[in-house]
């Protein structure tokens, strides 16, 4: 791998102790931490490592968790959910981070739906009502992208507005993704909750490498 990527400095370390205490003690000086989904003691029906599950809640820095395909395609966008919630501007940050270093074009998922992923469902049936929801939707996506937009004008930038669970929304787009980037927790977090529902599935589901963002993090 060094031969591979000769112009990066490397550095190692042994270090003796627990896995998730030594890597959440590292990360609180790291740009990112990247993690295997499973380590050399995972089983074949495993979908995350235990490390990697609980290091996600933990980390202080961002943190990627390779799945799926860990070398996709470099002309493959980077992909970023968008809930218009402060952690989410973090995770968009790094995902224009992301796509700028690796010169290829970001996915803006901003999924909306008046059936919730979980629990009772309500449904909106007039049409009007429904348009009148979705143009305040994808006016909260092009508010959150603008400034980055202007940071960053070289990107291509596709915004993506849907009526749908945010976990399917993002694992149908993540399919043909080299990165998928989310926040640890959207708006529909509560305060003191490490990982959300749709982070938490997408540890054990996505198709593609996860980065995962905690708050203040960018």
């Amino acid at each position: 791998m060094r031969l591979a990527h000769t112009g990066i400095e490397v550095h190692t370390a042994l270090r003796y102790g627990h896995p998730v205490r030594t890597l959440l003690y590292e990360s609180a000086n790291a740009r990112m931490l990247v993690l295997g989904a499973r380590g050399r003691h995972g089983l074949a029906g495993l979908a995350l490592g235990s490390v990697a599950a609980t290091v996600s809640q933990h980390a202080h820095c961002p943190v990627a968790v390779i799945r799926g395909n860990a070398e996709p395609d470099p002309s493959w966008p980077v992909v970023v959910g968008v809930d218009g919630s402060p952690i989410s501007e973090d995770a968009v940050a790094v995902a224009f981070d992301q796509a700028s270093s690796r010169h290829t074009a970001l996915i803006a998922v901003h999924a909306w739906s008046e059936i919730p992923e979980h629990g009772q469902f309500a449904i909106v049936d007039r049409p009007a009502e429904l348009r009148r929801i979705e143009a305040a939707e994808r006016q909260l996506l092009a508010e959150q992208l603008a400034s980055w937009r202007e940071k960053y004008p070289d990107i291509p930038v596709e915004q993506v507005v849907v009526s749908q669970p945010p976990t399917a929304a993002l694992l149908e787009r993540a399919a043909g993704a080299q990165l998928l980037v989310v926040g640890s927790h959207g708006r529909g977090g509560f305060t003191g909750m490490l990982i959300g529902s749709t982070s938490r599935h997408l540890l054990h589901h996505a198709p593609c490498p996860l980065l995962v963002v905690r708050p203040t993090q960018h």
